[in-house]
């Protein structure tokens, strides 16, 4: 499910089912046992959701593989900041769109026991920002409920669960610039020069990567995958954390409001929300076009831009309280380029299905974009490397 399609589904719902303080992983299996008619190495380009739980399942199978991933750290675009609040911020992907259960769903092993702390993300004190004043939206907040991790972050829920299945097999700074599959083995080539071999590869970089050509396919993509590629939106995307010594807004604001088009596009949010902390953190959230000039300047000139928005909206509160600041500007991440999909241009499922088709037989695709019921999620993205996994394993 789409992150907008979640939002505005909360907001039009009137029944909510029963909340979670946490989830322990007591299901699993789905992915115990598959026919397997595949005997070689698998290379995985790229380490964020998708990769890592790319690797965990092959590690399952015991299949040789390796992951290849361009910058020098893993997550993609989950990303964990410690060190600036009390607790640990998500930079990147923090909420979970969907259900605790979920998260035994993407483990997936009835042998594991170890839960995580998760908080109903239901916010009590919601605004609306038009421009010139801030409006009272009571009657939002029992319909519109997330989750959120407490203690940890959903970089930590990949680190703790998944990271470990590729350790030894995982090679960070290496950026994947070229994929040729006319020999009897596909040959990627790096950044560096460097030519690493193997039988089936695994792409799950973000699409935008794919969108701007960073990666040259031999032979080259037909024209139908192209033409699917760039019926998907992938706008800017941009995460912004203020401290301040004191807490002056409320626990959520829609810049713009729920009706008007881009308004659940851009929230600013109590990033402390049940969480155990006595600092007075705010998050900006921002996934549009409409941030397009603003991502294009430098951090320092975002932060001050921002502030200015919320001396607008709290009567120079911002600035007068204002302590520190982290910017996480997704649209300059040399490999990521942007925040996410969201909308489809033309049919939806069938751009999604010619994009999962393996190029060539032996190039699979994988990520947030490619998960049918989950898109632009942390689990659309594993899902989608589970699904793709399978489809590899079975030919």
């Amino acid at each position: 499910m789409r992150r907008r399609d979640f939002l505005q589904g909360t907001l039009a719902a009137s029944v909510l089912g029963p909340l979670s303080k946490g989830c322990a992983f007591e299901a699993g299996g789905r992915y115990d046992d598959f026919e397997i008619a595949f005997d070689g190495k698998v290379v995985v380009i790229g380490a964020g959701a998708a990769g890592l739980a790319a690797g965990y399942l092959l590690d399952r199978y015991g299949i040789e593989y390796e992951i290849l991933e361009a910058a020098d750290q893993i997550g993609g675009r989950v990303r964990r900041v410690e060190g600036f609040a009390d607790f640990p911020l998500d930079v990147g992907a923090e909420w979970l769109h969907d259900a605790p259960t979920m998260l035994a769903q993407l483990v997936d092993d009835r042998r594991v026991d170890e839960s995580v702390e998760l908080v109903p993300y239901s916010p009590d004190e919601i605004r609306a920002w038009n421009g010139r004043r801030l409006r009272r939206m009571h009657w939002v907040s029992p319909y519109y409920t997330e989750y959120k991790f407490r203690t940890t972050t959903w970089f930590g829920f990949l680190e703790r669960f998944f990271a470990p299945a590729s350790t030894g097999r995982l090679r960070l700074g290496t950026e994947v610039v070229h994929v040729d599959t006319t020999g009897t083995q596909a040959r990627l080539t790096t950044a560096a020069g460097e030519t690493v071999e193997a039988d089936r590869v695994l792409v799950t970089v973000p699409l935008k990567v794919l969108q701007e050509g960073r990666i040259a396919f031999t032979p080259a993509l037909d024209d139908e995958r192209e033409q699917a590629l760039g019926r998907v939106e992938v706008p800017a995307g941009l995460k912004v954390f203020f401290d301040f010594e004191r807490r002056f807004y409320p626990d959520l604001v829609l810049d713009g409001g729920p009706l008007r088009s881009g308004g659940l596009d851009k929230l600013f949010y109590d990033a402390a929300f049940r969480k155990p902390s006595e600092r007075h953190v705010l998050g900006l959230f921002w996934v549009s076009n409409d941030a397009a000039p603003v991502v294009a300047q430098d951090d320092e000139t975002i932060a001050a831009r921002l502030l200015e928005d919320l001396d607008r909206m709290f009567d120079g509160r911002a600035s007068r309280f204002h302590r520190g600041h982290v910017v996480q500007n997704w649209s300059a991440e040399p490999f990521i380029r942007g925040a996410y999909s969201t909308r489809f241009t033309g049919h939806r499922s069938r751009t999604m299905d010619t994009l999962r088709t393996p190029h060539d037989g032996r190039t699979f695709f994988a990520g947030e974009a490619l998960s049918d019921a989950h898109q632009s999620t942390v689990h659309g993205a594993m899902l989608s490397a589970y699904d793709a996994v399978e489809r590899l394993l079975a030919g």
